[in-house]
């Protein structure tokens, strides 16, 4: 009777091997792919990290590159606001001006000079915390007291509302103006430092008592990405009198 029970048994006993055997086998295989699901996401986020390391120093080097000039630049204005600042947006329609992304919680202040190496960019009109207005010396409303750099020869640099050009007006029809001639700020009217370059004289042609002076601007504002903030004329005199003092 036992004999002819393990007969009955035996396939049971077989089918259950099986069973067990595959469950294991299928547990196991569970088992090392939720390890390798775990190890995949660790991967990739190790990859997303380096990556974003990666995109970090890539565009820590481009700004190093672009803005080797300016710092160099920036190391002759020994001023603690002044400081180099990205172009976030800029508008060339009836009002020529940029957003920097600099604002008075970094020390910006109403009037600053915007610069890129010696040369004039603006002026700092809007001040808010992140960011801030210049109104670029394009712009029609924009005026330099200015001097040509050969004669001394003074006049009031103008923007018209063009990116390439300008016009240097009030110029004495006694005095000589220059084709070629190089225009500078001269530092009068307090706001704009002297010996800023803005352009030189393409057109000088008298007009009976009158000057038209044709000027072509040394920037080309439309492809500035960065440009340095520094203090106003007034600022840069007291900044300059207390280096004195030491």
């Amino acid at each position: 009777m036992e004999s002819f029970s393990s007969y009955i048994v035996y396939p049971f006993l077989v089918v259950q091997n099986i069973f067990t055997d595959r469950l294991k086998i299928w547990s196991e295989h569970r088992t090392s792919y939720n390890d390798l699901t775990k190890e995949l996401l660790h991967r990739k986020q190790q990859y997303e990290d380096l990556q974003k390391e990666l995109i970090q120093v890539r565009s820590f080097c481009n700004y190093f590159e672009n803005t080797k000039d300016l710092r160099s630049f920036f190391e002759r204005y020994n001023h603690p606001h002044a400081q180099i600042t990205s172009i976030l947006l800029k508008n060339f329609d009836q009002s020529h001006f940029f957003i920097i992304d600099k604002g008075s919680s970094a020390g910006i202040e109403k009037n600053m000079i915007a610069v890129y190496k010696d040369c004039l960019v603006g002026r700092i009109i809007e001040v808010y915390p992140l960011y801030s207005k210049v109104v670029l010396i394009t712009d029609p409303l924009s005026k330099v007291a200015s001097f040509c750099s050969t004669n001394g020869v003074k006049g009031i640099f103008e923007g018209t509302g063009q990116i390439k050009n300008a016009v240097l007006s009030y110029v004495n029809p006694l005095d000589e103006v220059k084709q070629g001639d190089i225009v500078l700020s001269s530092g009068e009217g307090l706001i704009f430092p002297r010996g800023f370059g803005v352009g030189k004289v393409v057109h000088s042609e008298k007009k009976g008592i009158h000057y038209s002076i044709k000027i072509e601007l040394f920037l080309n504002f439309t492809t500035l990405d960065y440009c340095t903030i520094i203090p106003h004329y007034t600022q840069l005199i007291e900044c300059e009198k207390k280096q004195g003092q030491h």
